[in-house]
């Protein structure tokens, strides 16, 4: 399997880079054409394009059978898809998926962008057990720009995933 922290949207014409990333659809396609199975959505730029964005993104990833998560257009979609569960030769696999903050671009309701909050996590990692997978992985997108090591911040995080039975933490977020 071959995972991508999905880090734009997908809302149409006008593309634009940074700050307010909008790739065009192509995107996604050459990504998947290039074998990633999985993209995780829940990182800073989810929502640089509001509401449509998100959305727009979900639906197009869903057109082109692109597995994802960490985003979500309602919480009863969260409730449906999350965690996501797949099965890889015989492999019984449960992802989670959270982002430290969206730039401080609000998410509007009812979409949900997976934040930060342990809470919610610990409530996330039960329900993923109930599941029965035989590994449960967590994509984390965390860390200040630009540091070589972890923040304090990031080391509790990850000691509470791993006590509660997180066997792999995947980091991105800090550009090095």
């Amino acid at each position: 399997l071959a995972f991508v922290n999905f880090e734009t949207t997908l809302a149409g014409k006008p593309y634009s880079g940074y700050p307010a990333f909008n790739a065009p659809d192509e995107f996604a396609i050459g990504l998947k054409n290039a074998g990633f199975d999985v993209f995780f959505q829940a990182n800073n730029h989810a929502v640089d394009k509001g509401k449509k964005g998100l959305e727009r993104t979900i639906d197009f990833l869903d057109s082109i059978g692109i597995r994802h998560t960490g985003t979500f257009k309602s919480n009863d979609t969260r409730e449906l898809y999350y965690p996501l569960m797949i099965i890889k030769n015989g492999i019984r696999m449960a992802f989670l998926n959270y982002s430290y903050d969206t730039n401080g671009i609000p998410v509007t309701k009812p979409n949900i962008v997976n934040s930060m909050d342990t809470v919610q996590i610990k409530k996330d990692i039960a329900l993923a057990k109930r599941y029965h997978p035989d590994i449960l992985i967590a994509n984390m997108h965390w860390g200040e720009e630009y540091m070589t090591s972890p923040s304090r911040e990031q080391q509790k995080l990850a000691d509470m995933l791993l006590r509660n039975g997180v066997r792999i933490i995947i980091g991105n977020h800090p550009h090095v």
